[in-house]
């Protein structure tokens, strides 16, 4: 994972939107942006408030990484 950067505070009751965008695939690993939105239900708008991105690697039962894709 990414530096996670908090935008806003969240509090309770805050309804919270996760929204993923994939970034890249390479040969054994996702790499995937992530954005946290407080949705604002009155003015039916979105607020960003944590940001981040992750790599995912595929791997076997060994632990070794293996192709996203198999061919």
């Amino acid at each position: 994972m990414d530096e996670v950067l908090f935008k806003l505070p969240v509090r309770v009751k805050d309804q919270i939107r996760i929204y993923g965008k994939t970034e890249h695939i390479g040969n054994t690993s996702v790499s995937i942006k992530l954005e946290a939105r407080r949705h604002v239900v009155e003015e039916d708008s979105e607020i960003l408030v944590c940001s981040t991105k992750m790599l995912f690697v595929k791997i076997n039962e060994d632990g070794i990484p293996i192709p996203v894709i198999d061919k």
